[in-house]
């Protein structure tokens, strides 16, 4: 378990790649793991339009404030790929399904859902570079999903610095309102 505070306040992602790291063998700090994470422009307003970077292409803000945003799925999995490229995968889009089956092969999986599952809302929505809207949904959060049952999930919650069970059903509709966003690395 590596919790994400009190250094990053916002880096759930950084901290859940952080563990999957130190799961594949790679000692490294988050602090480390935080830096190979490419940073893009937090919100900010011009003209009364608000711009700012792409949760696809890298970290929104910064982990170490309290008003970073957060990632997608993409870079982690760059990460994933640079440090491990015969073990990484990327499940997004995937059914929940085709999750639990890599964690039933032993292999954790960084999940993007809610803070403590809440319902997700939209709060705030700005425009990239490129063009491309982005809706940034609230409270995002990443998890590493090492077990299940019937009913319920287990996941290293790097908010709350604990192996936490969270009921399955809700888990699975959070995941898939957060965009079914999924990335991990295979047993060796």
């Amino acid at each position: 378990m590596i919790p994400q505070n009190p250094q990053m306040p916002t880096g759930c992602e950084i901290a859940s790649l952080t563990m999957l790291l130190h799961w594949a063998g790679h000692p490294v700090s988050k602090t480390e793991v935080a830096g190979w994470v490419h940073r893009e422009p937090a919100p900010y307003q011009r003209n009364g339009v608000w711009y700012g970077g792409d949760p696809h292409r890298g970290f929104i803000g910064s982990p170490d404030s309290p008003n970073g945003y957060g990632v997608f799925h993409e870079p982690i999995y760059q990460v994933l790929q640079k440090k491990e490229p015969a073990r990484a995968f990327d499940l997004t889009g995937n059914s929940f399904t085709s999750v639990l089956q890599s964690v039933d092969q032993g292999s954790p999986v960084i999940t993007w859902v809610t803070i403590g599952l809440a319902e997700p809302r939209s709060s705030m929505t700005w425009r990239t570079g490129s063009g491309k809207t982005i809706d940034w949904k609230t409270p995002e959060h990443a998890t590493v999903l090492t077990g299940y049952s019937a009913t319920t999930v287990s996941v290293q919650d790097p908010l709350t610095g604990r192996l936490e069970h969270y009921p399955r059903s809700l888990f699975q509709k959070r995941w898939e309102q957060m965009g079914q966003q999924a990335v991990g690395l295979r047993q060796e």
